[in-house]
Order: structure tokens, then sequence, then C-alpha cells
């Protein structure tokens, strides 16, 4: 897949995915503790973003406790001092600004790979959208919205009248947003079937059921081996639409 074609295909994956609950799911994963786990995220940014530890002032980082202590440790004092110039830009954290400059009347901006006029952008004039309903769901329940399907195989629950697109003509459609707990390929497969018990009990309860509900987040259990069927499912389809697009070479 060429450099530009797999960069708007995960700019793309941003836009669907559920925001909210992909932030707090984040939220509780960049703070765990258990050392195999933290160490699997740290090892991961350091190689997707090839830091440069001599600049901590820990240089070991394992030897952080959390992912989160790791992502927001202390630098020497003097590491990355802050550009002299007026012109020059200056980024305290491992990250990169991908566009910047002037705005000027009702010029463009990019976001995330999609340009936006500052009107439309604070204003949101459109016409239509395909949304998220953790997002979406308020203000279609109180009226300010209206849904005219749902993207899913079957209706949804908290909107019993809302058909699918399935049903509204476009027989098969269906495009489902999920996550997953995913573990390291050489996991022992005793681990692997007691972590998948204790998690679909915990998702079981009635409690854990209705706070993810409240999110528009609803849960779907399932064994390893129909993970893996779902994840093997999904892979071909979106593999083959990105083949009929050509973002494929």
């Amino acid at each position: 897949m060429r450099g530009e074609a797999r960069g708007r295909l995960f700019v793309w994956f941003q836009h669907v995915l559920p925001q909210h609950g992909l932030s707090r799911l984040t939220l509780v994963v960049t703070r765990v503790r258990v050392p195999w786990i933290k160490n699997l995220l740290i090892r991961g940014f350091l190689a997707l973003f090839e830091v440069d530890m001599s600049e901590a002032a820990e240089t070991d980082p394992y030897r952080y406790a959390s992912f989160n202590e790791f992502f927001t440790r202390a630098l020497e004092t003097s590491a990355r001092p802050i550009a002299p110039g007026a012109a020059d830009l200056a980024c305290p954290v491992d990250g990169r600004v991908s566009e910047c400059g002037m705005l000027e009347g009702d010029s463009l901006l990019q976001a995330k790979g999609r340009h936006y006029s500052v009107i439309d952008l604070l204003a949101g004039r459109i016409d239509s959208q395909f949304g998220l309903l953790t997002t979406t769901k308020r203000y279609i329940q109180n009226g300010q919205l209206r849904a005219l399907g749902v993207t899913t195989s079957r209706r949804i629950a908290d909107l019993p009248d809302v058909p699918t697109i399935a049903e509204s003509g476009v027989p098969g459609f269906e495009v489902t947003l999920w996550m997953a707990v995913i573990a390291p390929a050489k996991m022992p497969q005793n681990i692997v079937d007691t972590l998948s018990a204790d998690i679909n009990q915990a998702l079981a309860q009635d409690d854990v059921k209705q706070a993810l509900a409240n999110q528009a987040i609803f849960v779907d259990p399932k064994t390893p081996v129909e993970l893996h069927a779902t994840i093997e499912k999904d892979l071909k389809k979106w593999t083959d639409l990105a083949g009929k697009a050509d973002l494929i070479q």
C-alpha cells in the first residue's frame, strides 16, 4: 500500500472510530501498571516514534511504572531548549505540527486530513453525515437531529424506530465499529482463556453494560475463536474495499 494511501486510510479510521469510547479506553490502558502490558506499550511507542531517551531524566524506559508516566516523563534540564527565533515553533512533546499558517476571511484549515472553512467548522453547516451514536444520540432523542438509518446489521435498542440501511434499500450493508482486548501472539493459551473468561464475566455485569450503553457502546462478548473469526472477516472486507478504491498498490 502506498504511503499516501496508507495515510488516507489511517485518517479515515480516525473519523469513524468511537472517539469518546477510545479516549476512555486509552485512559485506562495507559495507566495499567502490569509490567508486561505497560512495557509492551512503551516498546511499541519507542519503535514507532524513535524516542530519544537520552533526553530524559530517567533514561531506562522500562523503569516507569506505567505508559502514562513514561509519556509524561521529566527531561534533563538541558534537553530541548526553547527555540530562540520569533518564527520558530517549540514542541515539548513526542509529536509534530502537521500544518500552520494565517487564517484570513473564510480560508480553509486542515484537521486530521480534512479541510474545513472556519464558518463551517464553528457553525456545523452541513446537510447530512454518517455520525457516531456516542455523539449524536442525545441530539436525536431531543429532536435536534433526525436519524435516517443505522449502519449495523440489526436495529439499535435505543433507537428502535430507526431502520437499518440494509432495510432501507441497500441489502447487505453493515459497518460496525468494535473494540476488543488483544494479547501478544505467544501468550499461553491457558492465560488467554482465563483473561477471556474474566473479561466476559465483567462485561456481563448489569452495571457495566449500562455504563457502556450510556456511551452508546453495546456489549457483544466473544470467545477468542469468535473474535479471531470477526477479525479475519473484517480484514477481508476492508482489504477488498481498499482494493476496489485503488488504495492498495
